[in-house]
């Protein structure tokens, strides 16, 4: 499936509206990862319309599915486990995932507006 299906896909699973970049960029950035996107269902609650508290602790994920987490997560509540500095959060990444990052920043501040009808 692709990375704008998904996307798509989470979006609607929330219903979230036009102007709540917070989870458009967070779901960007979800819907870019397969192994995000496959654990979901651990990783935010749809009922809360917010990621699990401490699911870092919880699920067993790599650096790169980790740190992208840690930005969705600090995207959404303004907070980060382990999120010191932007050289750690990025250290891992090679170019894909990196420009899902910039991507998902780009939403969140208001540079670039998605379409949430597909």
């Amino acid at each position: 499936m692709d990375h704008k299906i998904k996307f798509t896909d989470l979006i609607k699973r929330d219903k979230v509206q036009i102007f709540d970049v917070e989870r458009q960029a967070v779901f960007y950035i979800l819907s870019a990862n397969e192994e995000l996107y496959n654990k979901i269902q651990s990783i935010y609650n749809f009922e809360k319309h917010d990621i699990q508290p401490d699911i870092l602790n919880k699920i067993s994920l790599s650096s790169v599915a980790s740190q992208m987490l840690q930005l969705g997560y600090s995207l959404l509540s303004g907070t980060c486990k382990n999120y010191n500095d932007v050289n750690y959060l990025f250290s891992d990444f090679d170019i894909q995932p990196f420009e899902v990052c910039v991507y998902a920043l780009r939403i969140f501040f208001g540079n670039i507006e998605v379409e949430l009808t597909g």
